[in-house]
C-alpha cells in the first residue's frame, strides 16, 4: 500500500508546484568533487538538466537522489563548470522531523521529574503563613557600657518583604524598628533611606502605598514639589475604547518644609558651607535626598566621587575636588528640611486625561498646619493673642524671651543693670547671686535690635548689650538681636491647577495652564487676608515648518509663550529657573507686583548640522520693574567642529537703566584621537540713573576663558588639559577698571573605563592677583586641589576596594559645635571636666 500511495501524491506535488508560486531554480555549479548538494529542497524527479560549454549532457553523465537533492556527477572533471536546471519541492523529504525529543522520552535521569507520576508537595512551615513572599532582613540587640556611661540596650529590626499574595496583587514592604532614627549619608550617589517604612500593594493598573513615601511634581508648570510624607497613597490608570485616564491621590503627614539658599562661594574654601532654614533657622536637619545643588545655575551629582557631599543632619555641604570654589562662583541650594512647629498635613490629587492628541490635566495640593496641635511649643493664651494680632509679620508675633530661674553652673545665664538710662540691661554673669536670667534672643535684623553676639563658650552663645545712638533726636539701634522669643505662626497653602495639551498633525503643539492659589501666612489671624488668594495662567504654542518634504530633520521652529501672575500668587515650590532674577537682573528687587513674562522665538534646525536659534523675551512687574532680553542659543555641528553657546542682552528702563550683556559660548575640534577647543564667558553688567551717564553700584565686568585638549569620550583612557584666565573689573570713579586677575590651569586622567577596576586623577590650580586693592577685599591666593581615585572589585564582589586620597591648599570655614545631653547609648560625645570646674 505505500508505494501506490507515494505514487499518488507525487504527480498530486508536481501539480501544485507548477501554481501561483514558481518553483523553477537555475544555478551555476563549479565542480570541486563529484558528489554535489544542490539545494535545500527535494527535487521533482525528471525535472533536472545538466548542461556544460552550451550543450546538454546525457542523463547517463550524472546520478540524483531527488529527496536529499544531492547529484553525483559521473562524467566531469574538477573545475568544470556546468548549469543546472531544475523543480523544487516545497520541503525536504529526506529532513527528520518531530516534536518529542526520544531521549528524553526513552533515557531514565534521577534528576529530572516524571511528569506521570504524582507526588505531594512537601510542608515547610512558613513563619509568615505565605509561601509566596521573599523574605530578608534583620533582627539586632546590642548591649552598651563603659566606665562613663549606664548600662543600656539597643534593639533594630529592618525587615523586607516582596512577592505576590494573589496570582495578580503583588506586595512589597519595608519596615524598620530602630532606638536611633538613621539618615541616609550624603556622600554616594545612591542613597539607602534606613528610615523608611511601607507596604506597597500593586497590580497591572493601580498601586496602593500605606507608610512612607515621596511625593514628586506632577505634569504641571505652577505646581512642583518634592515631599517625603507618611500616610496614604493610591494610584490608578483606567483604559478605555479611546482614552485613558490617570489618577493619583495622597492622604498624608507632610515631614519637611522647603528652603532656598543663595551662598556666595569664598576663594580657596571648599567648605564646609552651613544652610540655613526658610526663616533663617540655624540648626535644621535636611531631608536625605531632597536637596538640589547648583553653582552658576549647573545642577551638581552628589557623591565623593562626583560634585559634593552633604551632611543631612547637621546641614553642611562640602564640594569635592572635582569643583573648585572661588569668589566668583554662585551657590544655590534647594531642600527640604524637617520642621516641627506643628502637625502638618497634606492632600494631593492628580488626574490626567488623554485621547488621542488632546491631554486635560487636573492638580491639586494642599497642605496645612494645624494650629491645635503644635509640637515644640505650648502656646500660652497670650502667645495665642500675639499670634492673633501680627498678621503677617513674622517679627511681629513675638513674646518676651526672659525667665527667671535659679543659678545653675551649666547654662548661660545674665543678670539685669542699669545702664546709660537704660534699664533693664541684661549682661552675661557666672555669679550665683545675680545670675537670675535664662534669656532666648533671636536674630531679628540689623539697626533693629539691642544686642550682638559676644563670644561662645562651652554652654553656648553669650551676647552683650550695645547701647544705641541717637541722631536727630531719633534712635539708632546698633544690634540684631533682641532678648524676645519669635513664635512660629502655622501656615496653610493650597494650589489648583487646570490645564490642557493639544498638538496636531501638521507639527504645532499647544499647552495652556490654569492656577489658583490661597497661602494663609498665619491661620491664627484674620488680618492682611486681602493677600491670601491669587491667580496664575500660561500660554504655550510651538509649530515646527518642514523645510524638506524628504528629510523632517529640517525645519523652521517657531514659539510662543506667555506666563501671568498677580501679585500674591507664592507657588508650593520655586518653578522658574534656578537664576532666574539673575538673568533678568532682578537681584535684591521686590518682585511683588503683577507679573507678565512673554517670549517669542524663531530657530532653524538643520539636521545633523545642529540648530540656531533667536528669542526676544519681556519682563513686566507693576511699578516695579520693566526689562526686554534679546537671546540667542546655538548648537551647531558642521563636520568636525562643534558650536554651541548662548548670548543675551538684556535693558531695564525702571527703576534704574541697565544693560547686560554676557555671552557663553565654546568651540571644538573633533581629531581622531583627541578634541582641542577653546571656551570663554563674558559678562559687563551696566546700572545707570535715569538722567545720568555715570555708571552705578553694582556694575561689573569679567571676562574668562579657557584653552583645553581632551581626549574622545569613547577612549579607554581618558585625559583633559586646561588653562586659562579670569579679568574682573569693578566700578571706580563712575566707570569700571580691572580688580582682579585670576590664572588656572586643570588637569585629569581616568585609566580604565571597566568599574571593577578604575583609576583617576584630577589636580587644579588657581592664582589669584588684585590689581587694584581699593576696588576688592579680597586677599592674593593661591590655591591648588588634588585628587586620586583607586576602586578595585576582586572576584564577583567578594571583595572591594575604594580609595580615594585628596589634599589642598584652601581654608576651612570656623566651626562652633553645641552638645546636648542625650540617653546613656544614644550619644558619640562623652564630658570630662578637665579643669575642674564643674561647668559642663
Amino acid at each position: 500500500m505505500l508505494l501506490p500511495l507515494l505514487l499518488v501524491l507525487v504527480p498530486a506535488l508536481q501539480v501544485l508546484a507548477q501554481g501561483p508560486g514558481d518553483n523553477r531554480r537555475a544555478r551555476r555549479i563549479v565542480l570541486t568533487g563529484d558528489t554535489i548538494v544542490l539545494d535545500t529542497l527535494s527535487i521533482a524527479p525528471g525535472s533536472l538538466s545538466l548542461g556544460r560549454n552550451g550543450s546538454a549532457l546525457p542523463d547517463s553523465a550524472f546520478a540524483l537522489d531527488p529527496y536529499r537533492a544531492r547529484l553525483w556527477v559521473i562524467d566531469g572533471a574538477v573545475g568544470d563548470t556546468l548549469i543546472a536546471r531544475y523543480r523544487v519541492w516545497p520541503l525536504l523529504f529526506a529532513a527528520e522531523r518531530r516534536h518529542k525529543d526520544r531521549t528524553r522520552l526513552l533515557s531514565e535521569d534521577p534528576d529530572r521529574r516524571d511528569p506521570f507520576k504524582y507526588e505531594a508537595p512537601s510542608q515547610r512551615e512558613d513563619l509568615f503563613g505565605n509561601a509566596g513572599l521573599n523574605k530578608s532582613g534583620s533582627i539586632s540587640r546590642g548591649i552598651l557600657f563603659g566606665n562613663n556611661q549606664d548600662l543600656s540596650v539597643n534593639s533594630s529590626l529592618n525587615l523586607e518583604l516582596s512577592g505576590r499574595i494573589t496570582d495578580r496583587i503583588q506586595v512589597q514592604a519595608s519596615i524598620t524598628d530602630n532606638n536611633i532614627p538613621i539618615q541616609a549619608e550624603g556622600n554616594t550617589l545612591e542613597l539607602q533611606d534606613f528610615d523608611q517604612v511601607f507596604i506597597k500593594l500593586f497590580e497591572e493598573n493601580w498601586e496602593l502605598i500605606a507608610g512612607d513615601f515621596v511625593l514628586q511634581r506632577p505634569n504641571s508648570h505652577f505646581l512642583t514639589y518634592l515631599k517625603k510624607s507618611k500616610g496614604l497613597s493610591f494610584n490608578t490608570r483606567s483604559k478605555g475604547a479611546k482614552a485613558v485616564n490617570a489618577l493619583g491621590t495622597s492622604v498624608a503627614i507632610s515631614k519637611g518644609k522647603f528652603a532656598r539658599n543663595v551662598v556666595q562661594g569664598v576663594e580657596g574654601v571648599q567648605g564646609p558651607y552651613r544652610l540655613r532654614g526658610d526663616a533663617g533657622e540655624t540648626f535644621i536637619i535636611i531631608l536625605s535626598g531632597t536637596e538640589r545643588v547648583f553653582i552658576d545655575g549647573q545642577l551638581l551629582v552628589r557623591g565623593q566621587e562626583n560634585d559634593y557631599v552633604i551632611d543631612y543632619n547637621t546641614a553642611e555641604l562640602t564640594f569635592t575636588a572635582r569643583r573648585l570654589i572661588t569668589k566668583d562662583r554662585r551657590i544655590t541650594v534647594e531642600f527640604q528640611y524637617s520642621d516641627r512647629n506643628y502637625m502638618r498635613t497634606l492632600v494631593r490629587l492628580d488626574d490626567t486625561w488623554t485621547r488621542g492628541r488632546t491631554t486635560l490635566r487636573l492638580n491639586v495640593f494642599s497642605e496645612q498646619d494645624h494650629k491645635g496641635q503644635p509640637l515644640q511649643q505650648d502656646l500660652t493664651d497670650d502667645e495665642q493673642r500675639a499670634l492673633a494680632e501680627a498678621g503677617d509679620d513674622p517679627l511681629a508675633a513675638v513674646v518676651p524671651g526672659v525667665d527667671t530661674v535659679a543659678f545653675v553652673a551649666d547654662q548661660v545665664l545674665y543678670k539685669a543693670v542699669d545702664s546709660l538710662g537704660y534699664s533693664p540691661v541684661y549682661v552675661y554673669s557666672t555669679s550665683a547671686d545675680s545670675a537670675r536670667y535664662r534669656i532666648t534672643f533671636s536674630t531679628v535684623g540689623a539697626g533693629l535690635g539691642d544686642y550682638v553676639q559676644q563670644e561662645f563658650t562651652p554652654n553656648g552663645r553669650v551676647y552683650r548689650w550695645v547701647a544705641p545712638d541717637t541722631v536727630a533726636g531719633a534712635i539708632v539701634r546698633r544690634g540684631d538681636h533682641a532678648p524676645v522669643r519669635v513664635l512660629i505662626p502655622p501656615r496653610s497653602q493650597q494650589v489648583v491647577t487646570l490645564g490642557a495639551d493639544h498638538s496636531t498633525a501638521g507639527g504645532l503643539r499647544l499647552s495652556t495652564e490654569l492656577a489658583y492659589g490661597r497661602y494663609d501666612r498665619n491661620t491664627f489671624s484674620s488680618r492682611d487676608a486681602a493677600d491670601d488668594q491669587a491667580f496664575a495662567a500660561r500660554v504655550k504654542a510651538d509649530q515646527a515648518i518642514p523645510l524638506r518634504a524628504a528629510d523632517s530633520t529640517w525645519a523652521l521652529e517657531l514659539g510662543l509663550e506667555t506666563e501671568a501672575l498677580t501679585a500674591s500668587f507664592t507657588p508650593v515650590e520655586r518653578y522658574r529657573a534656578v537664576e532666574f532674577e539673575r538673568n533678568w537682573n532682578a537681584l535684591g528687587r521686590p518682585l511683588d507686583g503683577d507679573q507678565l513674562l512673554a517670549g517669542l522665538g524663531v530657530g532653524l534646525r538643520a539636521g545633523k548640522a545642529g540648530r540656531l536659534r533667536y528669542v526676544i523675551n519681556t519682563f513686566q512687574v507693576r511699578d516695579r520693574y520693566a526689562g526686554w532680553r534679546h537671546d540667542l542659543i546655538s548648537d551647531l555641528h558642521p563636520g568636525r567642529f562643534d558650536i554651541t553657546g548662548t548670548a543675551s542682552l538684556l535693558t531695564t528702563t525702571d527703576p534704574v537703566r541697565t544693560e547686560f550683556l554676557r555671552h557663553k559660548a565654546r568651540l571644538a575640534r573633533r581629531m581622531r584621537w583627541f578634541t582641542v577647543g577653546m571656551q570663554d564667558e563674558h559678562e559687563r553688567n551696566r546700572f545707570r540713573a535715569d538722567t545720568g551717564t555715570a555708571l552705578l553700584a553694582g556694575s561689573y565686568q569679567f571676562y574668562d576663558w579657557e584653552a583645553f585638549i581632551q581626549s574622545r569620550d569613547t577612549a579607554r583612557t581618558t585625559f583633559r588639559v586646561g588653562g586659562g584666565q579670569r579679568y574682573d573689573q569693578g566700578l571706580r570713579n563712575g566707570g569700571l577698571a580691572r580688580s582682579t586677575v585670576a590664572t588656572a590651569g586643570t588637569a585629569t586622567l581616568g585609566v580604565g573605563r571597566d568599574a571593577r577596576h578604575r583609576l583617576a586623577t584630577t589636580f587644579t590650580y588657581r592664582q589669584l592677583r588684585i590689581v587694584d586693592s581699593t576696588l576688592t577685599a579680597q586677599r592674593p591666593e593661591d590655591t591648588y586641589l588634588m585628587r586620586i581615585d583607586h576602586d578595585l572589585t576582586l572576584g564577583k564582589g567578594v571583595a572591594v576596594w575604594d580609595l580615594f586620597y585628596e589634599l589642598g591648599s584652601g581654608l576651612e570655614q570656623q566651626r562652633e559645635f553645641l552638645y546636648v545631653e542625650v540617653p546613656a547609648g544614644q550619644g558619640l560625645y562623652i564630658w570630662n571636666d578637665y579643669n575642674g570646674n564643674g561647668l559642663k
